[in-house]
């Protein structure tokens, strides 16, 4: 076991990816700096994952498995794992999905960096696609906004980034972050919760950095990032969400002349992207839906 100040709980959200889950926890287990606490939060999947997850892992102390009656979505799943980590008592919470591979070395390399200024919040890894390149879905944009005015480049030499924000593809939490901040927006259900927390708690004045060694495979079917122009109606559902929760955060944001206006300019701009798709009626249906919903979605934060 690791001693109090280290004692790292992984949160893995899975729904209906058994075989990557498989492959996920079997790379977590043989991680060279040992983790305290595995929890499995599974989104209620209507596969094989809950029979496997239980057989294999109920009575091994390292797994804590929690079986959700409901699909909430990965916003609702880190909420309720990172809930669950901080109950166990762990200093850092290191988030991922169920498609997500480690290296070995992948959070060693990531502890390696938690000393290297006072009040880190949030360290992520490098994520690449199966074939090496960088995952277009979890680029992030070094960034000069953070604790103390640190620019980008500031600890390059030592191998880290400064971020504005990061994925919850391979992010390491600390746990003195998110009692400050409080919980994700669990309402979310997906797209823009990561974000949206990693950002959060920059803004509470909390440093947020890129490991470039620590490096962890997104095994998606395709390296493919969030572009409107070439989606089609198999992700009106994601892109619902998407554009709800933006239309959420920047009317939380903004004044509410300065959100009006912004709100008529957005508007404009999607439609006419929405023009040059051909067909895609549900997608354009989910998005014009999404942008009335989100003038009243309102959720909350929780905290601990």
């Amino acid at each position: 076991m690791n001693s109090n100040k280290n004692k790292v709980s992984a949160v893995v959200v899975t729904y209906n990816r058994l075989n990557l889950l498989k492959e996920n926890l079997q790379s977590l287990e043989q991680q060279t700096f040992n983790l305290d606490k595995i929890i499995i939060i599974n989104n209620n999947s209507t596969d094989e994952t809950k029979n496997y997850i239980e057989t294999k892992y109920s009575s091994n102390p390292l797994f804590e498995i929690v079986n959700l009656s409901e699909n909430i979505g990965g916003a609702g799943g880190f909420y309720q794992g990172i809930k669950k980590a901080i109950e166990l008592e762990s200093e850092w919470i290191w988030l991922m999905d169920d498609d997500t591979i480690p290296n070995k070395d992948s959070l060693e390399k990531l502890m390696d960096k938690t000393n290297l200024v006072k009040d880190i919040g949030f360290l992520g890894s490098r994520v690449l696609f199966t074939d090496g390149t960088p995952h277009i879905m979890n680029n992030v944009i070094p960034s000069n906004n953070n604790l103390r005015d640190y620019q980008w480049n500031t600890f390059m030499n030592q191998g880290v980034l400064t971020l504005k924000y990061n994925s919850f593809v391979s992010c390491l939490i600390s746990a003195e972050a998110i009692k400050k901040v409080g919980l994700p927006y669990k309402e979310f259900f997906i797209w823009g919760d990561d974000q949206e927390y990693t950002e959060r708690i920059v803004k509470a004045n909390f440093f947020g950095g890129l490991v470039l060694d620590s490096i962890v495979y997104h095994k998606t079917k395709n390296n493919y990032g969030v572009i409107l122009s070439t989606a089609d109606d198999s992700l009106a559902w994601k892109y619902y969400y998407g554009e709800r929760n933006k239309i959420f955060l920047e009317r939380r944001d903004r004044s509410k002349l300065k959100f009006f206006l912004w709100y008529l300019f957005y508007k404009y701009k999607i439609n006419k992207i929405l023009q040059k798709i051909s067909g895609n009626k549900k997608l354009k249906h989910s998005i014009k839906k999404a942008h009335r919903d989100g003038l009243f979605f309102n959720p909350r934060i929780d905290f601990i």
